[in-house]
């Protein structure tokens, strides 16, 4: 009789799979509650706050958003993957965005991540089952997790003053997956104390609409990340808050038009990011290098076949279009 694969050795596999899977980073987290914690304060004043907006779904499934034991069953471990969407270019200039002066968020410059890193991670929960019999669920941004928390207590971040979670090893540009297991797997060690952001504030400095007005404190309604995406369009809107099929006046400056990297190009650990997998970089050139004229002659039929499958779908053509007039 085969002998039952021991704990260190099943995480050391993961470690390795990850890596083949292009991972840049991965670690493991004991399940428990998280009530109580900084993550649940600071969730629980901004929702008391008014600082979602519109965004009820984050009010919901509250208890499962802080004890992940209610979303599997004997859960054990929480294992955190970081997944890089950086062009290789960031790590010289992390505020390059080609030609044009509609900016995009990044992690929007390729194939919709949700799909492409769950993929990955039902690898990984294959080998949890073959391995140990283990049942798991794979997250990638799309239930009540808190992902960032994880990471904090996987070891393989801190929370910076931006609220992103930053990684000494592998920058801040980074996609957060997640697996929820019932195996039993080794706690890594978190950071040091000492890691953090320090005396530094550039991430507050560059938020020009002051939704992150202080450290670790963002009114999520203000940010341009949600006015250009998760913001609904007006019921009616007029013909004058509408843009022009055609023509138009051009931008003078440059203007996000869906989301805002603003804080997080600012962060000096932008220097440690890794090149972003590839299926992340294949509508970078085009959306780097769109116009307005672009943006405003391009029909639905041509939005869906350009962008299928991308995270601009979220927002949708005629948001961004809005968007340019705003």
């Amino acid at each position: 009789m085969t002998p039952a694969i021991s704990k260190d050795e099943l995480k050391e596999r993961i470690r390795l799979l990850a890596r083949e899977l292009g991972f840049a980073d991965v670690g493991f987290a004991r399940v428990h509650s998280l009530t109580d914690s900084v993550e649940e304060n600071r969730f629980l004043e901004a929702e008391r706050l008014g600082h979602f907006g519109r965004m009820e779904y984050l009010s919901r499934n509250f208890d499962k958003r802080m004890d992940p034991s209610l979303l599997l069953e004997g859960a054990k471990s929480v294992i955190v993957f970081l997944v890089p969407f950086s062009s290789a270019i960031d790590s010289d200039n992390p505020n390059h965005s080609g030609h044009s002066r509609l900016k995009i968020s990044q992690y929007a410059y390729g194939t919709d991540y949700h799909t492409v890193i769950k993929n990955k991670l039902y690898k990984v929960a294959e080998l949890l089952k073959n391995e140990a019999g283990a049942k798991s669920r794979v997250f990638t941004d799309s239930a009540p997790v808190m992902e960032r928390a994880w990471g904090v207590r996987a070891g393989v971040g801190f929370i910076g003053k931006n609220n992103f979670l930053i990684s000494p090893k592998v920058g801040i540009k980074n996609f957060i997956g997640i697996i929820i297991t019932t195996a039993e797997l080794p706690q890594s060690e978190t950071l040091s104390p000492s890691a953090g952001c320090g005396s530094c504030t550039k991430c507050l400095e560059a938020c020009s609409q002051k939704a992150l007005y202080a450290p670790n404190k963002i009114d999520a309604s203000k940010c341009l990340s949600y006015k250009t995406i998760e913001e609904p369009l007006p019921a009616e809107p007029d013909s004058s808050s509408m843009p022009k099929t055609s023509g138009g006046e051009k931008c003078a400056a440059e203007k996000w038009i869906f989301g805002c990297d603003d804080c997080m190009n600012a962060c000096p650990w932008n220097k440690f990011n890794r090149p972003g997998w590839e299926e992340f970089q294949t509508n970078r050139k085009l959306l780097e290098n769109s116009t307005e004229e672009f943006w405003r002659n391009m029909s639905e039929e041509e939005f869906n076949s350009l962008f299928k499958d991308s995270p601009l779908k979220r927002a949708g053509l005629k948001k961004i279009k809005y968007n340019l007039s705003r």
